[in-house]
């Protein structure tokens, strides 16, 4: 199950960045192979991050973002 949190900024007319963050969570503990080692009543869980960044090529007067 995704659960994902993120937030776009304009920065110009032509360019734009994004941040987003999340986790999903597996509800077993088989993913990442170790369930013997670890702790056998957590499930597996992991965690991703990112940044975007949007350039605009052809962008239009008629086009409002």
């Amino acid at each position: 199950m995704p659960l994902i949190a993120g937030v776009t900024f304009d920065i110009s007319k032509y360019f734009l960045i994004g941040i987003e963050a999340g986790s999903r969570i597996t509800f077993n503990d088989y993913l990442d192979g170790v369930s013997k080692n670890g702790n056998p009543k957590k499930n597996d869980l992991f965690i991703f991050a990112g940044v975007c960044f949007t350039y605009f090529v052809g962008y239009s007067e008629t086009f409002n973002l």
